[in-house]
């Protein structure tokens, strides 16, 4: 998820005294390159020569970390965590001190733009679940299916199964949609009555069978 951080700006004719090359050597002329503060560790320790999308006043970059620093005081509530080389910031239209957002490698940038759907009551450690902005949009448009609806999913399904078997397509119309669940109950209830049927028969065989045994019993005494 991406992060808002403070953003600083060093480097370029403003700050001869910063040199141009990095901690590792490279040569930070003409590069998208940032310095990761409190010595490397700000950002959670990023490798040497990590990209990060850096995002400010509807621009964004992508830029290396190829230089690190010890940092300030912070801006707008969040601590300072990078440094734009100069270059960086002019590509942002950046100046000075101020907020950014940071999408970390292998991250969306879903901080910007989300729709935040809260869990169910006694969720604990489950929490709320995150959905993008624009998908959350288009699923109450019905634009898209709903990810929180099962039975829709089902029935979309049920249309990719259009090339499938015709068996495995009606066994899944059975066992999950609502039509099939209706005719399984069907069949249940129809198997439930017949093995009352036929057990009521057993008893009245039963029944049946001890009375005449009695009758028997008795005329054997009589005689």
């Amino acid at each position: 998820m991406s992060r808002i951080v403070c953003a600083s700006e060093y480097g370029g004719s403003g700050d001869p005294t910063s040199g141009t090359t990095g901690y590792r050597g490279d040569n930070l002329q003409g590069k998208m390159a940032f310095a990761e503060l409190r010595m490397g560790t700000a950002l959670g320790g990023l490798p040497h020569g990590a990209k990060v999308q850096i995002t400010y006043g509807g621009r964004s970059v992508i830029a290396e970390k190829l230089d690190i620093g010890l940092g300030g005081p912070g801006c707008g509530g969040h601590s300072r965590e990078i440094d734009l080389w100069y270059q960086t910031a002019q590509a942002l239209g950046f100046n000075g001190l101020a907020p950014v957002t940071v999408t970390l490698p292998g991250e969306s940038s879903r901080s910007d733009a989300s729709l935040f759907l809260p869990g169910p009551p006694g969720s604990g450690p489950l929490g709320p679940v995150e959905v993008p902005l624009e998908l959350g949009k288009e699923a109450l448009e019905g634009k898209v299916p709903n990810p929180l609806n099962p039975l829709e999913q089902g029935a979309n399904v049920l249309k990719a199964l259009g090339n499938i078997p015709a068996d495995f397509h009606k066994i899944y119309e059975l066992l999950f949609t609502p039509k099939g669940w209706i005719r399984s109950g069907k069949v249940l209830v129809g198997i439930f009555l017949l093995l009352t049927g036929v057990l009521g028969m057993a008893n009245v065989g039963n029944s049946t069978t001890i009375n005449l045994g009695k009758k028997a019993a008795e005329l054997a005494v009589v005689k």
